[in-house]
């Protein structure tokens, strides 16, 4: 949109008048990731991770709510997204490393990292990471949860689980649903 598009933009002056200015690379990554342009979010992610400074681990944020492992993240999206399964494999990692206490962060991370290893056929590997979001201090109840019940379910479809455990797996996701249709105060329901 025109608005993603006026933003880069400015990213881009950003980046002209500070070429060493981390944030702005970083949220350039995001836009162009809302925008599917995987490649250059790549670009953009490899010059942010390349400018983090040295304590990023211990520090977890850029002081603005950004957590540095967030640009592991979308760039382990990216990879996945281009077919570079092992390569964003490795970014999961690497994000999980640096902040796996961010909010959301880490279920996303391992939520990326199931769907990636679901796609290189290791089910049993995507079910752990399914399972360990799902116990992570950030997993909420949120849409994103219905995502990991839904793929969780896929993971078990795949390895011929018990049917039970699938059933399970739809009903947390069909809950989580029904209640945000409820709790909303425009809902139909």
């Amino acid at each position: 949109t025109d608005s993603e598009q006026a933003a880069i933009l400015c990213f881009d002056k950003v980046i002209a008048l500070d070429p060493k200015y981390e944030k702005a690379w970083y949220m350039k990554a995001e836009v162009l990731s809302q925008l599917g342009r995987h490649k250059e979010v790549i670009k953009c992610c490899d010059k942010a991770i390349a400018l983090l400074p040295e304590d990023a681990k211990e520090r977890r944020t850029d002081g603005n709510r950004h957590y540095f492992s967030s640009r592991w993240r979308i760039k382990a999206n990216a990879l996945s997204e281009l077919g570079k399964h092992k390569e964003s494999l490795k970014c999961c990692d690497e994000a999980l490393k640096i902040g796996p206490t961010e909010r959301g962060g880490s279920v996303h991370t391992l939520s990326q990292k199931g769907i990636t290893l679901a796609k290189l056929g290791k089910h049993e590997e995507s079910l752990k990471c399914y399972d360990e979001a799902t116990k992570a201090d950030d997993y909420h109840g949120s849409l994103d949860s219905v995502k990991i019940d839904l793929a969780k379910a896929d993971a078990l479809s795949e390895l011929g689980g018990p049917q039970e455990r699938m059933l399970k797996c739809y009903s947390s996701a069909i809950r989580i649903c029904t209640n945000k249709l409820v709790g909303d105060k425009y809902s139909p329901v």
